[in-house]
């Protein structure tokens, strides 16, 4: 750049910070070319180019009251350009690392699921199984608490027996069913 383009940018400059916003546009004209060949020069990627060169234009206008007038203005906006890129860079790094965290968080997640999934459907099969060896009593009994809630007095009344009594029977056929479950699960699996 020669002498006169550099005091113009620098006239340009202090228009633009006297409030003439406007005036950035003769920047951007000017240095677009080589802000963007910094910045292709470490993305190889047309669309996140584009996009830092942007963000490197909008950086240099929030600061430029902090350029000073002296110096090469080029070298400052290229120094934005490759300081945003390389921002750019480790926070997409970062962010690559939280959603691999993520994915592998998820894998598991599925994984644990069809483990609970499977330990579930065993779990159900080696109930069935075991309610169909109880006796028509016992498993009419865990049919009108278990699946229609009747009131152990209502069942009472209908098997003919005390409270106290059918309390104790369904008590003693809870823990038939989870011994006969205990031992399907240890020994068979869903068999």
């Amino acid at each position: 750049m020669n002498r006169n383009t550099a005091s113009d940018i620098q006239k340009t400059i202090k228009s633009v910070m006297k409030g003439k916003i406007d005036a950035y546009s003769r920047i951007v004209r000017e240095y677009q070319k080589a802000v963007w060949d910094i910045v292709a020069s470490m993305l190889y990627d047309r669309e996140s180019t584009e996009d830092m060169v942007q963000k490197t234009f909008i950086q240099a206008y929030i600061h430029l009251g902090q350029f000073d007038l002296k110096r090469d203005f080029g070298r400052w906006i290229q120094g934005i350009a490759r300081n945003t890129v390389l921002q750019e860079i480790r926070s997409s790094k970062r962010t690559r690392t939280k959603l691999s965290a993520y994915h592998e968080y998820l894998k598991l997640r599925l994984e644990n699921e069809h483990a609970y999934t499977s330990s579930r459907e065993k779990l159900v099969h080696a109930l069935h199984v075991c309610r169909e060896q109880l006796s028509p009593l016992s498993k009419q009994i865990l049919d009108l608490r278990y699946t229609y809630t009747v009131s152990y007095e209502n069942i009472a009344d209908k098997i003919g027996r005390t409270l106290d009594a059918t309390r104790q029977l369904l008590w003693r056929i809870k823990i038939k069913l989870k011994k006969c479950i205990e031992r399907r699960l240890a020994d068979h699996g869903t068999d």
